[in-house]
């Protein structure tokens, strides 16, 4: 039936939709960290050279906490070495593209499922009623 085909294509399209939403996310933290990373790296390499690397690192908590955090998030994932931010940036954006095209599937397969159903309801009420008169009681005569 055409309803059970509409409602197999929507799910479909809302799981693909789903996984590519859950994909860029994670993307789009990694990215985050990675900015993070690189932006204090060398803050991070300064504190080799300095003379007194607790004071200087205490001038700088904020930053450090930041970077090892980042620094924490490459080791709990198992990354050992660091993807391009372009190439992240690039993924990303196909992903969306991507997303974008299912999204488009899911919402006509959406309407498409939500104008059959109810034309569907239309035909089980008209018939109901079209029942209901064929069956009207007869009233006896006294």
């Amino acid at each position: 039936q055409r309803i059970a085909e509409l409602k197999t294509q929507h799910d479909d399209a809302l799981a693909v939709v789903k996984d590519l939403d859950a994909r860029m996310v994670s993307l789009k933290e990694l990215r985050g960290h990675l900015v993070v990373y690189q932006q204090y790296k060398p803050l991070a390499q300064k504190l080799q050279t300095v003379r007194n690397p607790a004071k200087f690192k205490e001038q700088h908590r904020a930053e450090f906490a930041v970077y090892e955090a980042a620094c924490a998030y490459f080791k709990a994932n198992g990354l050992r070495t660091l993807p391009d931010l372009k190439k992240l940036d690039a993924e990303y954006q196909t992903l969306s593209s991507e997303k974008n095209g299912f999204y488009t599937r899911y919402k006509k397969a959406q309407i498409e499922l939500r104008e059959l159903r109810t034309a569907q309801q239309n035909v089980e009420a008209f018939f109901r009623k079209e029942e209901r008169s064929h069956t009207v009681p007869q009233q006896e005569v006294k």
